[in-house]
């Protein structure tokens, strides 16, 4: 294998523990804003620290990556990729907080059957299918995925 192979991987390890931490958030946001759990909204609000670090610290090995290969082509591809795959992670982690922060401003929780209405649990589980489909495309280098998670949503 080749060293860019191995640094390639490093950084795809990196991807896949953001997304889990994103997904962690969501889910726990969702939990927040359904049930008016204050305790799951004050844990997103915590995490969040935790996913700027991880955003920070995929987008130096990126850098560095870039650097210390001077990738061309499919490499180079890898590298903005994985740059944009991680603002937009990291984006998902402000939303998330955003439900979080806006469930601890709230006087009392939402009536059940508005939130039933809306289909808030299934427009995010939507999301997190879509994004993972699209994560998944990104580790096994499958662009066929990637287009087949836009479907789902329409």
């Amino acid at each position: 294998m080749r060293i860019i192979d191995k640094e390639i991987q490093e950084i795809k390890n990196e991807i896949s523990e953001m997304f889990d931490l994103v997904q962690h958030q969501l889910a726990r946001s969702l939990h927040a804003i359904i049930y008016f759990n204050l305790e799951s909204a004050k844990e997103v609000m915590l995490y969040e620290k935790r996913i700027n670090s991880q955003e920070l610290m995929i987008d130096k090995a990126c850098e560095q990556f870039v650097v210390r290969f001077n990738p061309v082509a499919v490499d180079m591809r890898f590298a903005f990729a994985t740059f944009k795959i991680n603002s937009h992670l990291e984006r998902l982690g402000d939303n998330a907080k955003g439900i979080a922060r806006f469930v601890k401003e709230l006087d009392k929780g939402f009536d059940p059957q508005l939130l039933e209405r809306l289909h808030l649990s299934d427009m995010i589980e939507i999301g997190l299918q879509m994004t993972k489909m699209n994560l998944d495309a990104y580790l096994n280098d499958d662009s066929s995925t990637a287009k087949t998670s836009l479907r789902i949503g329409s």
